[in-house]
């Protein structure tokens, strides 16, 4: 198996590094801050490098960066300077502009890269992608999101540009294109930036969508609802297993559905990063096209910048 390095030791870049490391495929861990790459990397048994020596070690055959959002393009560009694959967590940067032009130069440059749409991987999503697309549930229709906890009051970001790319990013897997309208309702309520907002969207083939997010939230729910004409399908994340996928039938006349059974769809437990990075790992080493590549993450980046352009941050 080839073997990755990770640029970002705080929480999330030690998550990636934790899982490559438990699957074998970890070689080194930078970070501005020596001391918590050489922490991290003591902890999981690997190299603690610099992040130029990290890139251009022979032996790494791409990286995943896991940085503040204003860093992440100029060390993805970094990356693409040595011809090395990425995965850059999300939002890759903090602007539309910069967002599309990572993806545009990883374009022109012919890098593998994608963005860390991690939800897309999970294998309850996989299930009811794999549903939907079957027929089980008829033509798609509606798609509801909720996303509220309390937390993550982050210097550089909002709430809707730390977690709509959640919601969006599956949203985008399961109508394959984007949106004809777009609206958005937002609030601050404690903060300077959004603390909770509302999106209503419209798609090709009268599909629609509405997404919900919250950081003021002592709830926490994290579900999406996809609902077609012959039934409904729910992904509920804080549900346990087997109960996160459910599928509900509808019967009876179009204009008068009647509610069916719910059952609920086991999936396989891999947790989504490890899926992720297995992905990423697989178009490495088969030239595969990677999913959620930069292309959509800057599309998702460049709907709420717009968005929020048009929207007063006071309630």
């Amino acid at each position: 198996m080839k073997r990755l390095g990770v640029i970002g030791c705080g929480t999330w870049g030690a998550n990636h590094a934790r899982t490559l490391a438990e699957i074998g495929a970890l070689k080194a861990v930078a970070d501005r801050s020596s001391e918590a790459a050489e922490t991290l990397a003591a902890r999981l048994g690997c190299s603690a490098l610099s992040v130029d020596a990290l890139l251009d070690d022979p032996e790494i055959a791409g990286v995943v960066i896991a940085l503040a959002p204003s860093a992440h393009p100029q060390v993805a560009r970094k990356a693409m300077a040595r011809g090395l694959p990425f995965l850059v967590e999300k939002p890759q940067a903090l602007t539309a502009a910069e967002a599309r032009a990572l993806a545009d130069e990883a374009k022109s440059t012919a890098t593998p890269a994608m963005t860390g749409h991690v939800l897309t991987f999970h294998p309850a999503f996989e299930g009811l992608v794999h549903l939907l697309r079957e027929g089980a549930i008829g033509s798609l229709r509606h798609i509801q999101t909720q996303r509220w906890g309390f937390g993550r009051f982050l210097p550089q970001t909002d709430v809707a540009f730390d977690l709509f790319p959640h919601d969006l990013s599956m949203v985008r897997a399961l109508t394959g294109a984007p949106p004809d309208t777009a609206q958005m309702h937002a609030k601050a309520h404690l903060s300077d930036g959004f603390d909770t907002a509302e999106l209503s969207l419209s798609f090709p083939g009268q599909v629609t969508a509405q997404c919900s997010t919250s950081r003021l939230s002592p709830l926490r729910e994290r579900r999406i609802l996809v609902t077609g004409t012959k039934g409904a399908l729910v992904f509920d994340d804080m549900r346990d297993w087997p109960q996160k996928l459910a599928l509900t039938p509808f019967d009876g006349p179009a204009d008068q559905p009647r509610m069916g059974e719910t059952r609920f769809i086991d999936t396989p437990r891999t947790p989504p990063l490890e899926a992720e990075l297995r992905h990423f790992l697989s178009c490495i080493e088969t030239g595969a096209p990677m999913r959620a590549d930069l292309g959509i993450g800057a599309e998702i980046i460049t709907l709420i910048e717009t968005l929020s352009h048009q929207t007063t941050p006071r309630p």
